[in-house]
């Protein structure tokens, strides 16, 4: 998820967060069953003791880890049959059977979620960097960003940061569309959004579930809701990794 707010969640696919220029879309990948169980399991936690929180994983929103999150120009993400060579979704399909090539840089250095932390509004669940996630991100980066929209507005939340890490992200904005790629890569999971000081008082002392490491499996191209979140059920489309492509379409 991004660090800045956007719109009220959307209820159906063609709600998608759009800007005059741009869709926004979070190309991310989706968590083993049982990851996605406990970050559920998280958040529900939290929304008990939290009735500000603003995240509902399970019922509005999808458990996800962010590989990019930018706004596209509106051309460049529609995802039908008709064999688009400049498309996200074409350059998403060309990459995805190989993604995790070599098969052993993921297998042998899964995906493993880490510490609870709260930061500004936001509670995550910290995954581990690996190379695994890092080259995932590289290349999905790669291979989308010539499709966003060029000079990307640096959000107020950027401007506030130390140097260098102001200067190093909105460099990313300016060239990339995003502040959390490449170098400022920083995965996790976000299971909760309340400004209040509610949530880092019901995480004191709390212990998530164990979750085991995994290796993931698919890459999904997700209309964006409040917070960057992922809608559930409303992806443009999902890429399996690692194996002979087959395009799951999702009706719009």
């Amino acid at each position: 998820a991004s660090s800045s707010a956007s719109s009220s969640a959307s209820s159906s696919a063609s709600s998608a967060a759009t800007s005059e220029e741009g869709t926004s879309v979070n190309l991310h990948l989706k968590l083993s069953e049982e990851a996605e169980a406990a970050a559920i399991e998280v958040n529900s936690y939290i929304n008990s003791r939290c009735p500000s929180d603003d995240i509902f994983l399970g019922t509005m929103q999808q458990p996800h880890i962010t590989l990019y999150l930018t706004e596209f120009l509106p051309n460049n993400v529609t995802c039908d049959a008709s064999g688009s060579t400049s498309s996200v979704c074409a350059d998403l399909g060309a990459i995805a059977p190989s993604l995790e090539a070599p098969p052993s840089l993921c297998e042998d250095d899964p995906v493993v979620l880490g510490a609870l932390e709260v930061s500004g509004c936001y509670a995550m669940w910290e995954v581990v960097n690996s190379p695994c996630l890092q080259a995932m991100s590289d290349r999905v980066v790669n291979a989308t960003y010539r499709l966003a929209v060029p000079n990307q507005t640096v959000p107020d939340w950027v401007e506030d940061l130390p140097e260098p890490t102001k200067s190093e992200k909105e460099a990313l904005i300016k060239s990339f569309g995003s502040p959390n790629v490449f170098t400022q890569f920083a995965p996790h999971v976000t299971v909760g959004y309340d400004c209040s000081a509610c949530v880092a008082d019901a995480l004191a002392g709390y212990t998530p579930p164990a979750v085991a490491p995994f290796v993931p499996t698919v890459l999904g191209m997700g209309t964006v809701g409040d917070y960057g979140t992922v809608v559930l059920g409303e992806d443009f489309a999902d890429f399996p990794l690692g194996t002979a492509l087959e395009l799951e379409m999702v009706p719009r």
